[in-house]
C-alpha cells in the first residue's frame, strides 16, 4: 500500500480508508465485490491484527485482559469498514457496549499470557446489524435469530435505542 494512505497516530498504525476507496472507485471498470470477500480478505489481517493487540496489551496489562474489536461501515460506500482495536484490564459489560457504541459491531477477545491464549468471547451487531437480520431472518441461521429476539439485558438495550 502507498505510503499516502498510511498514518501512525496515538500508536494506531491506520489507513486512510477514505482516500483509498476513493482512489479505488476513481479508477472505473471495478469486478463485482462482495461483502463476503471483503471480509474473507481481511480475514488474516485482522488475526495479525489481534494478535499486535495481544502483545502491546501484554506491556500494559496484567494475565488475562481484553480486546474489543470495534467497526463499523461507512455511510458513503458499500465495502469500506473501519475499525478500532481496544486493549483494557476488565472484560466490558455488554449492556454498556450496546450504549455507548451503538453503532459499532463489537467482537471481544481473552488474552491470557500466562496460558498463552487469545480466547473469542462473544460479538454484538451494530444496531443497523440487528435491525436488518431481524428484518430478514430467513437468511440467517436460526440460533442467531434466538439469541437477538431473547430478552437479554443487552438486547433491550437495543430497544431503547429506537424509542
Amino acid at each position: 500500500m502507498s505510503d499516502k494512505y498510511n498514518y501512525d497516530r496515538f500508536d494506531s498504525h491506520g489507513a486512510r480508508v477514505g482516500q483509498a476507496v476513493y482512489d479505488i472507485m476513481a479508477q472505473g471498470n471495478l469486478p463485482h465485490v462482495t461483502a463476503e470477500d471483503v471480509t474473507e480478505a481481511r480475514t488474516e489481517q485482522y488475526l495479525k491484527d489481534i494478535q499486535e493487540a495481544a502483545d502491546l496489551g501484554a506491556k500494559e496489562f496484567e494475565s488475562p485482559f481484553y480486546v474489543v474489536y470495534l467497526y463499523n461501515k461507512e455511510g458513503w460506500t458499500d465495502m469500506a469498514t473501519r475499525g478500532r482495536f481496544v486493549r483494557r484490564q476488565t472484560e466490558p459489560l455488554k449492556e454498556n457496549m450496546v450504549t455507548l457504541f451503538p453503532a459499532f459491531g463489537k467482537d471481544v477477545w481473552r488474552i491470557d499470557v500466562d496460558k498463552g491464549s487469545i480466547d473469542y468471547l462473544w460479538t454484538l451487531p451494530s444496531y443497523e446489524n440487528f435491525n436488518q437480520i431481524l428484518k430478514n431472518k430467513e437468511f440467517y441461521d436460526p440460533a442467531l435469530n434466538e439469541w437477538l429476539t431473547n430478552p437479554h439485558q443487552e438486547m433491550r438495550e437495543y430497544s431503547k435505542i429506537d424509542q
